[in-house]
């Protein structure tokens, strides 16, 4: 059965904003269509999205579908991939290995007023290059003394909806000198877009605060810190954190591991194998020094690409090792 939703795309159009992440599929379509000098007649392509599994996708001439709109995003992303390297659509099917792709930027005190962290453009891009490269989550954790009050509430506000227009969950990591003072219940309130809260250590006030956000938010704590009586006591979705340590034991599936960066191939397929056989419910990568160097760019293709889909071939990212 199919859900009602049916969009006609001219892929040779160019769109110069969106409203979410299918209006991001187009565009991305468009510039391949643009790059390639197609007529629009060749570039017409029915989308849409079914009852498939989440975040799944499928390819056909004339046609891209997705499980969810998550889902249909990455099929015009990799649509747009078959047009800009061989100038027409083959059938293709996608579906994730690991459920959470994560990548987590740290701000301290000092970037709170730098040029890149004040850029609705920065993040745009940013968060474009997690999109295109299938990640489906962001974690931005605020460091020792990096308050976000005032004109930094403003901009959290900012981040965290344009990470949802790109289909990444968007997840506010806070340190431990956060205290029971009404700042994260205001966050929340001014915030709507935050799916979850990430925190150092576990305190009992944390679950009073994020059950009067009034919606649906997760949080995670060390798995240390979490308790089965905990979980049965509260309507709270809880999720723990677990540091990878370079082998997963079998383990539940509401654990994420945070793992450190690394951008070398055999390296990260052994690491995301290693996670999808385990069984735990994904993965965290702290982001490179730069985070939008051109240097960065073979990182998340690799970590993305291969927490997607652990059969990614090489010649996904050939091009970026040849560039280096």
């Amino acid at each position: 059965m199919r859900k009602a939703i049916q969009f006609g795309v001219w892929a040779a159009l160019a769109w110069t904003a969106w409203a979410g992440p299918v209006d991001f599929g187009k565009q991305e379509l468009s510039r391949a269509v643009a790059a390639r000098k197609l007529l629009p007649a060749q570039a017409r392509v029915l989308t849409e999205v079914t009852a498939d599994a989440a975040e799944s996708f499928r390819i056909l001439p004339g046609q891209v579908s997705g499980g969810d709109i998550r889902g249909l995003m990455y099929g015009l992303i990799e649509a747009a991939e078959q047009v800009r390297d061989r100038g027409l659509l083959a059938p293709l099917r996608g579906s994730p290995a690991i459920r959470i792709r994560g990548v987590r930027l740290q701000v301290q005190a000092s970037d709170l007023q730098a040029d890149w962290y004040n850029s609705s453009a920065w993040w745009q891009e940013f968060c474009a290059t997690l999109a295109r490269d299938h990640f489906n989550r962001l974690n931005v954790v605020y460091g020792q003394g990096a308050e976000v009050a005032g004109r930094n509430l403003e901009m959290l506000r900012v981040i965290s909806q344009t990470a949802t227009d790109y289909a990444l969950d968007f997840t506010l990591g806070i340190g431990a000198e956060m205290k029971d003072d009404g700042s994260l219940k205001r966050l929340l309130a001014a915030c709507p877009t935050v799916r979850g809260v990430q925190v150092s250590s576990y305190r009992g006030w944390l679950i009073r605060t994020v059950q009067e956000a009034g919606r649906r938010v997760i949080l995670e704590c060390p798995e240390s810190d979490l308790t089965r009586e905990l979980a049965r006591e509260t309507s709270v979705p809880l999720r723990a954190t677990k540091k990878y340590s370079g082998e997963a034991a079998l383990g539940p599936n509401d654990v994420v591991l945070t793992l450190e960066a690394t951008d070398n191939p055999d390296s990260v397929r052994k690491t995301v194998v290693d996670i999808y056989e385990s069984g735990y419910a994904g993965f965290e990568i702290d982001a490179p020094a730069e985070p939008a160097g051109e240097g960065s760019r073979l990182f998340y293709v690799l970590w993305g690409r291969l927490g997607y889909n652990p059969k990614t071939p090489d010649t996904v990212w050939s091009k970026e090792l040849k560039s280096r």
